[in-house]
């Protein structure tokens, strides 16, 4: 709980540098990041509601239900590692996620016309080989080419 008061007056002291930095705080709750300050405010504000709860229930020793279910409350101290996301510490994961978007489209394609050939090939081999009656080749031909699943099995085994 040490860590998280440290935590806590880091915050705010980085909270208030920056209110101050922006030209006080009428300047910060309307400029163009405004939504962001709020947001960063709010979690500070639960940050220290969480610190002062968890006071209260240390040395006053009070056990109640109310309390009890403010600790809760501590849950939301996870939506701090959404202010990780506005520092440049997940760029590199921004760009692996857009390079796998961009390449979905051209993954699922290379897909398609690799079954479409598959299909195409498997078709073709079905009614050639799948059908050839010819003593020496009618068991393998069954098994292999026998419908054309199979056969789109067998060719790309192949």
């Amino acid at each position: 709980d040490y860590i998280s008061a440290a935590f806590a007056v880091a915050f705010v002291a980085e909270l208030s540098a920056r209110m101050y930095l922006c030209g006080g705080a009428r300047a910060f709750f309307t400029g163009s990041q405004r939504a962001w300050h709020i947001f960063d405010t709010a979690l500070v504000v639960l940050m220290l509601f969480d610190i002062i709860t968890l006071l209260v229930y240390y040395v006053a020793d009070v056990q109640t239900r109310m309390l009890t279910s403010l600790r809760l409350m501590r849950l939301a101290r996870l939506t701090r590692v959404a202010r990780l996301a506005r520092t440049g510490f997940f760029n590199e994961l921004t760009y692996m996620l857009r390079g796998i978007e961009a390449g979905t489209s051209t993954l699922f394609w290379a897909i398609f016309l690799l079954v479409f050939v598959s299909y195409v090939g498997g078709v073709a081999c079905t009614m050639t080989i799948g059908t050839d009656t010819a003593p020496e080749f009618a068991p393998f031909a069954d098994i292999h080419f026998g419908t054309v699943g199979r056969s789109m099995f067998t060719l790309f085994r192949c």
